[in-house]
């Protein structure tokens, strides 16, 4: 599905229900940012980790969504990095 990565330590995610695992721990931990690295690229809508924490007393919201330009080969395919960054929050 895609890499996060958050201090400095790159994790892998292998599906929506893994993130949504790894999303809600990163809110219970109340981590202030981090960034998802989706290998569907454009295709991944950021809002979804939006949605997941609302009613959450910490919730992430996109601070930053970025298509710097850079194809990456991967898995037998390629596509195109994107970098969205979450900021935590009450």
């Amino acid at each position: 599905m895609g890499f996060l990565y958050f201090d400095r330590i790159l994790m892998a995610v292998d599906g929506p229900q893994e993130l949504r695992t790894l999303v809600e721990s990163l809110a219970a931990h109340r981590v202030r940012q981090w960034t998802y690295v989706p290998f569907s690229g454009a295709a991944f809508d950021a809002r979804v980790v939006e949605q997941w924490t609302r009613s959450a007393s910490w919730r992430f919201r996109v601070a930053g969504d970025a298509t710097p330009g850079v194809d990456v080969q991967e898995r037998g395919g390629g596509f195109t990095l994107r970098l969205v960054t979450y900021a935590g929050g009450p």
